[in-house]
């Protein structure tokens, strides 16, 4: 039973780390637009967002650290693809249930 309870514990413990990392508009944004449009580079998300390379980057280093996002270069340019599958599920329900509000 205590095996059980522990085994529970760490799981939750780890949806509540992967909810912290997108807990932050910016970072839910991100992996939002990388759900939607697929891989993409941090200049793609400075000119959609209005935000500076600075700032994007290091968003996209926290969701990289959680292991949701991984980055691949591309001559200069970093490109970010989505791999947590359960970040796709967690936007289906938020932008799907927000669609049914509106």
């Amino acid at each position: 039973m205590k095996d059980r309870i522990r085994s529970q514990q760490a799981v939750t413990e780890a949806h509540a780390d992967l909810l912290k990392a997108v807990a932050n508009p910016v970072r839910l944004c991100l992996v939002h637009q990388l759900a939607t449009y697929g891989p993409r580079s941090v200049t793609f998300f400075t000119d959609c967002m209005n935000s500076s390379q600075s700032s994007i980057s290091q968003h996209l280093s926290k969701l990289r650290a959680a292991g949701i996002v991984e980055a691949e270069r591309d001559g200069q340019s970093m490109i970010y693809r989505l791999i947590d599958d359960r970040i796709r599920q967690v936007l289906d329900v938020l932008w799907n249930n927000e669609e049914e509000s509106l």
